[in-house]
């Protein structure tokens, strides 16, 4: 038979473990979120640097064309 004490101490431990297993799990979930809000700035940075560029090609190519008409 388990004296109170140990008894006791062993919930202790075991609800100290629980936490730490909730903290590691949410410090994964927040590093997960970060990671994906991460790539989503880049995606949007690289989006946002092509339609610059093909913006700026584009009218090139517009002045080029209207050079040639006249």
């Amino acid at each position: 038979m388990l004296n109170c004490r140990c008894l006791s101490h062993g919930l202790v431990l075991l609800t100290q473990l629980e936490s730490q297993q909730r903290n590691q799990q949410m410090n994964q979930l927040r590093n997960l979120h970060q990671s994906h809000l991460e790539t989503q700035r880049r995606t949007r940075q690289m989006n946002q640097l092509e339609n610059r560029h093909r913006s700026r090609h584009h009218h090139q190519m517009m002045n080029l064309m209207m050079k040639r008409l006249s």
